[in-house]
């Protein structure tokens, strides 16, 4: 076995195992741990999905599990679980910036209420609230309308914070 191949470790697994659904029909899965832990080689590593080592299982086998769970959005959950840190940070800090939208920008489905687009003074913006821990890593992000006041925003932000770990103060 290689040494730069990635492999789930028993803690890691141990989180993201009860988001594998078990309820399907016909055949069930074997080895859900080699055919992730290929999956989440591939991610890391760029590569193609046929270049996929063949310790992980056939590269097709490996491309379709991502391809189906990905449009369940099962990975969401699995990502969360996986890169959840084992101990809430002792320190958060809280901050927003604004983006400036195109004219057109707001011209999707929905309009711009859906894509988090507020008309101010300046124009059409948008507003980025990041809680991050205190080495500056994102803990939640959050995108609104740049007419949101910060106010406003910060209790939903603490609020979706305390919904993955409690929120320090």
């Amino acid at each position: 076995m290689r040494a730069n191949l990635f492999w789930f470790s028993d803690g890691q697994w141990a989180r993201i195992e009860p988001f594998i659904p078990s309820n399907r029909r016909g055949v069930k899965p074997k080895n859900n741990r080699r055919i992730l832990s290929g999956i989440m080689h591939v991610l890391k590593s760029g590569c193609r999905w046929v270049d996929c080592p063949p310790e992980y299982g056939p590269a097709k086998t490996v491309y379709n599990r991502f391809n189906r769970w990905s449009a369940q959005g099962i990975w969401q959950s699995i990502f969360e679980a996986a890169a959840e840190p084992a101990e809430p940070p002792e320190r958060m800090a809280l901050d927003s910036t604004h983006v400036k939208a195109h004219r057109c920008a707001g011209g999707g489905k929905g309009g711009a209420s859906e894509q988090a687009i507020g008309i101010t003074k300046g124009g059409r913006n948008s507003k980025i609230h990041g809680l991050v821990d205190k080495l500056c890593r994102p803990w939640v992000l959050i995108l609104t309308p740049g007419n949101t006041a910060r106010l406003h925003s910060r209790a939903g932000m603490c609020q979706s914070a305390r919904r993955h770990r409690r929120v320090a103060r």
